[in-house]
């Protein structure tokens, strides 16, 4: 917290050739994680903390959403209107700083991909949740732009929306699911082994999602509905969220999440930050202690070179 609060006297903006440094709003929303994620672990202090996020994340200014939400990940959109923090990937006749993250992400069907990380069906059910109710009577757009999955939406022939082709073209198992977030935009593409899309690390979305969560905490609800519905509306083309308690918008929050932040680090955060770790991963068959699994020991590099731990 300490190192976040210096580094908020960073630039807000920097020039074209730094672009992709951190930045004072990168601290503060940072800063505004850091205290959320210890409101949960110092309850006696938690409003005290709480208020501290909320101020830390009113100070993330000049970021808009986006609303071509899967241009943030697929290369053609880098450092964003949105976008706060990110790993910067580049391949050119210059430099190559690459990554094979699009491999793994990548399935068999879609060429010479590693099929290694792929969604699993509650994911899929989490999507279709609320019912086709967006704007378009689709479900919600963040569905079609994360994942391919059978879906009257990816088999329009005349859209091509599966690299050209339709969905049952391209999969022959109807359950079949797949990534779309970080794979590179161009079918030619799928071939190459390294890319360079970057990898995001703290979007705008995740600061109006995370203040809205300390401004809930705070019983301060109605001024976290906007937020949550801001989201919904840019980037899920859904409208606005039903219900206005306390409950109601911490059930959405968790909804909202899910949907919105798949393959960017995030899910394991929320879930320790809400006492739900066990609960989730036994849900999916594994065995979790939270006292023992909650966080990561000290490495021990780390102890040997400082007595002070």
């Amino acid at each position: 917290i300490e190192d976040l609060k210096i580094a908020t006297s960073l630039p807000q903006k920097h020039l074209p050739n730094a672009v992709g440094r951190a930045t004072s709003g990168a601290a503060y929303a940072y800063l505004g994680f850091a205290y959320l994620t210890r409101a949960y672990e110092e309850t006696a202090k938690k409003n005290e903390y709480l208020d501290l996020a909320v101020k830390a994340f009113d100070n993330v200014k000049g970021y808009e959403l986006e609303s071509q939400f899967l241009s943030m990940f697929n290369g053609t959109n880098k450092n964003c209107k949105e976008s706060i923090l990110e790993v910067q990937f580049v391949k050119d006749a210059v430099a190559k700083y690459t990554t094979a993250l699009s491999k793994w992400v990548q399935v068999a069907e879609l060429g010479e991909g590693y099929d290694e990380i792929t969604p699993n069906t509650r994911l899929l059910n989490e999507f279709k949740k609320e019912g086709r109710i967006a704007l378009d009577g689709n479900y919600d757009k963040r569905a079609y732009e994360t994942m391919f999955f059978k879906d009257s939406y990816f088999n329009d022939a005349s859209a091509g929306r599966v690299y050209g082709s339709t969905f049952d073209e391209t999969f022959s198992d109807p359950d079949r699911l797949a990534f779309r977030k970080f794979l590179p935009r161009d079918k030619e593409l799928l071939t190459v082994d390294m890319g360079d899309v970057n990898v995001m690390l703290m979007r705008y979305a995740n600061v109006l999602l995370l203040k809205a969560e300390a401004l809930n905490e705070l019983k301060r609800t109605a001024e976290a509905i906007p937020l949550i519905n801001s989201v919904r509306s840019v980037h899920g083309n859904m409208p606005p969220m039903v219900g206005t308690s306390y409950d109601a918008v911490k059930a959405q929050i968790e909804h909202e999440r899910i949907l919105e932040f798949p393959l960017e680090n995030s899910r394991f955060f929320d879930l320790r930050r809400w006492g739900k770790t066990q609960e989730a991963l036994k849900a999916v068959g594994r065995t979790f202690n939270p006292a023992v699994n909650n966080f990561y020991p000290i490495p021990q590099i780390e102890s040997t070179s400082n007595s002070g731990m």
